[in-house]
């Protein structure tokens, strides 16, 4: 899916009392190094022209959707965006023969913070705005993608936030290789928001590249290949491409077998496990799970994302509402612990977003059920359902669920819970509650021989028999080994 929902406001309100992450990241983004005036001149000055400043206005867009910022924060970061960038229509240079791709990269960013912006207030100067963008920057840059290096490899050069280190074939390149594939983050939604037959046409061809390319060898970064697949899955299920379909499947397979931490985060390079994981990656990595659940209907894909949820967001999130890099834990290498508390340069403000993402796609509403696919707290009053306004209340072993208000006379609701395949009636009377349990076995995962790791309702379970997240938070978090002997685990389920 894009990371653009083309809605004014959320259905689902989060119970912010409830949300200690949701609170920390609102308190993170307020403060002043996340201020108008600072984003839009870390834009300016970058070697990623505008790409704070569009991830800062995407994500409270996507806050503001869900009532948690004030529109009035959000129009004047575009007013400024819009100010900025006049006469030009986007930051940095104007198009030249070098294709700066860096440049091109982070505008998919703007594209989809404009598209998001106008979404949520109606102003009319956004869809134009965007549309120049690409139009101006990345239509120009992509025209010339037959000549963007194949072979991409990179040892041991790269630092967590990328550096563009040579020209080949009329290409400034990046050390986050392959990133030319975000600019699928502004183009594939104003597709869906247009329909555009010259945007269809270049996102067929970028879906026949990501076709042809083997992220692996090429040890391609892992933000831009999973957000790839996660905007061509949702490509796919717009425009029932088969192409788009298989290719979005195939990088996912390459990144679950290849490149997933024992935490459930992507590295940051295939091939690379001495490096870091990166926050942002994780959070396209929800959104591809989302779209692949719809796809191809897999529980696989909800149990994927409450483990990415409870051990990959939560383990990366600090405690003063920061997203993190941390060390890659693997079955050779188990050891968990942080490299980066703040990279606030891009998953600060992509892990809030990831956080938001989570609430609002955590049901799914027809006219005579709720499908639950993430227990959660909040008051969801869905367009589908006029006239019912139901709390949820997400505990250790139980989601409760409770009719604030709903049509007289109307037929209860079916309210679904798949994550254990279970389904309960809700009748249609004020204050009429059910009651469904949550998953809260112990489970064994073998990812070496005589190596385990253990989750309890889905939350990893150390070496030492403590949760590896439990609602708490930390800095610069000492190391902890993720895989156990069964021996460890009978003992400490006996213990609990």
């Amino acid at each position: 899916m894009t990371d653009v929902v083309f809605s004014s406001s959320s259905p689902f309100r989060v119970a912010v009392e409830k949300d200690p992450d949701i609170r920390a990241s609102l308190a993170r983004l307020q403060r002043p190094d996340y201020s108008t005036e600072s984003a839009i001149s870390e834009s300016m000055a970058s070697d990623w022209p505008g790409d704070v400043a569009g991830r800062l206005l995407l994500t409270l867009s996507r806050m503001a959707r869900s009532g948690l910022v004030p529109h009035q924060r959000i129009r004047e970061l575009f007013d400024a965006m819009i100010a900025a960038t006049a006469g030009v229509g986007h930051f940095g240079a104007p198009a030249s023969e070098v294709i700066d791709e860096q440049q091109i990269a982070c505008h998919g960013w703007v594209v989809s913070a404009y598209l998001q912006y106008g979404a949520v207030t109606g102003d009319p100067r956004a869809l134009p705005a965007a549309g120049a963008v690409v139009d101006d920057l990345l239509l120009p840059g992509l025209s010339k993608i037959n000549a963007y290096p194949r072979e991409r490899r990179t040892l041991d050069i790269g630092a967590p936030s990328g550096t563009a280190t040579q020209e080949v074939n009329g290409w400034l390149l990046s050390t986050d290789t392959w990133c030319v594939l975000l600019t699928l983050n502004g183009v594939v939604p104003l597709w869906e928001a247009t329909r555009r037959a010259d945007l269809e046409q270049l996102i067929l061809a970028l879906v026949s590249l990501a076709g042809e390319i083997d992220f692996v060898a090429e040890r391609a970064q892992l933000h831009a290949t999973v957000a790839a697949a996660r905007n061509i899955a949702r490509f796919a299920e717009l425009s029932g491409s088969s192409e788009a379909r298989d290719v979005a499947q195939s990088i996912y397979e390459a990144y679950v077998h290849e490149a997933r931490t024992l935490n459930w985060a992507p590295f940051n390079w295939f091939g690379r496990p001495e490096t870091w994981t990166e926050p942002c990656a994780i959070v396209d990595s929800i959104g591809l799970e989302f779209t692949l659940w719809r796809l191809n209907a897999d529980p696989v894909h909800l149990q994927n994302l409450r483990r990415i949820e409870l051990n990959a967001m939560a383990y990366a999130q600090r405690a003063d509402g920061s997203f993190g890099l941390d060390a890659i834990a693997t079955a050779e290498h188990p050891e968990i612990y942080s490299i980066a508390d703040d990279a606030w340069w891009c998953c600060t403000m992509r892990g809030a977003l990831g956080l938001v993402d989570l609430r609002d796609r955590s049901f799914e509403v027809a006219p005579d059920r709720i499908r639950v696919l993430l227990p959660r707290s909040g008051r969801l009053e869905h367009p589908s359902l006029p006239g019912w306004i139901i709390e949820f209340t997400a505990e250790d072993e139980r989601l409760s669920c409770r009719v604030i208000t709903a049509p007289s006379g109307a037929a209860p609701i079916l309210i679904e819970l798949p994550l254990t395949q279970t389904e309960v009636s809700l009748p249609s009377d004020a204050g009429a509650s059910v009651t469904l349990r949550l998953p809260v076995e112990h489970s064994t995962l073998e990812v070496a021989p005589g190596k385990f790791m253990h989750f309890h309702a889905d939350r990893i379970i150390d070496a030492s028999g403590q949760r590896l997240t439990d609602g708490e938070r930390s800095m610069n978090v000492a190391p902890r080994r993720l895989t156990s002997t069964l021996e460890e685990i009978q003992m400490t389920e006996t213990a609990t």
